[in-house]
């Protein structure tokens, strides 16, 4: 496996990790109360501990079973993540547009990418990383305090579909353990930093957004680029859907470098079957609505993502155990 620890630094692989993340949640509707998003947060890092130990010990062999489900589940989640976007810029951009065409086009655009490798794409999170951190600061605290009348101040309420949702937002978690299995950096201070400023980054984000009390928004975060300000009477709303993308774009990437360090392939190749993977299963999932029905539910990705993180490490630890 790849020495990550000379391909990216724990400055990098948090931006990178925090910008997959974002692009969760910058479309995440405003249905969970602060303590949803708490709880949920606190389960996606629990649930990755039996991973990290497991397959932290070199003599343990990753299971190929184990490799393939996260792969399965990578190309999954990125399909949501291209899906939600489409949904998203057809109902509040443009109606006519074709969810398949926005989905192809995306897909065409991680290409490149992705062929680079890991050395460009952690570099090019820094600038992502900024140009995403500028960005919210706009949308989120340039807002006069006048324009917050137009908002509800309604309840929400959480259901169990709502929850799971809320934990696939932190998915990009349930893969970290691919790139730490031989990303050390300086023992444990290296482990900890991209947890430590993702955990903030996103219980600042999500804290913020809640505290507006928008709730029968479909995407806060938007409707609040929307408003206009003084200084700027166009409104945020390009600029949201340039941060939309690139949160997106490097959210993607993130799993395909997760998935190739996983198996162990960093070729061109395997970029561009991941890709390709991603691109086929939106376009099936959009065009066959049904399709998207069964591999995009919940209660499956639930299952791939209890396999990833408990059934899966749990056994392997048992097997290498008896083989010692």
């Amino acid at each position: 496996m790849i020495n990550l620890k000379s391909k990216i630094n724990a400055l990098q692989f948090s931006v990178l990790l925090s910008l997959s993340l974002l692009c969760g949640v910058s479309l995440l509707p405003n249905s969970f109360s602060c303590f949803s998003m708490i709880i949920s947060v606190i389960i996606s890092f629990l649930l990755q501990i039996p991973s990290l130990v497991a397959f932290r010990n070199s003599d343990l062999p990753i299971p190929t079973f184990f490799k393939v489900v996260t792969a399965v589940f990578s190309i999954l989640i990125s399909v949501r993540l291209i899906n939600t976007f489409s949904d998203f810029f057809v109902t509040s951009i443009n109606p006519t547009q074709s969810r398949i065409y926005i989905s192809i086009l995306i897909s065409l655009a991680l290409i490149y990418p992705s062929l680079k490798g890991i050395e460009s794409i952690s570099r090019g999170s820094i600038i992502g990383g900024f140009f995403s951190l500028i960005s919210l600061i706009l949308i989120m605290f340039c807002v006069p305090y006048t324009d917050m009348s137009t908002f509800s101040d309604r309840e929400s309420t959480l259901k169990i579909t709502d929850g799971l949702n809320l934990l696939f937002v932190f998915a990009p978690l349930v893969v970290s353990f691919a790139f730490n299995k031989n990303y050390k950096g300086k023992k444990l201070r290296a482990n900890l930093l991209p947890f430590a400023i993702v955990s903030l980054v996103i219980a600042l984000l999500m804290c913020f957004v809640k505290l507006l009390n928008i709730s029968e928004y479909s995407y806060p975060l938007y409707t609040l680029s929307k408003i206009s300000f003084k200084m700027i009477p166009m409104g945020l709303s390009g600029l949201f859907l340039v941060l939309s993308l690139t949160c997106i774009f490097f959210g993607i990437l993130y799993f395909n470098l997760a998935v190739k360090n996983i198996m162990d392939n960093h070729s061109k190749v395997m970029s561009l079957i991941f890709i390709f993977a991603v691109m086929i299963v939106s376009v099936l999932t959009i065009a066959l609505p049904n399709v998207g029905k069964i591999i995009l539910n919940n209660y499956f990705l639930l299952i791939l993502y209890l396999t990833i993180t408990l059934i899966t490490p749990i056994f392997a630890t048992i097997k290498g155990k008896k083989n010692v």
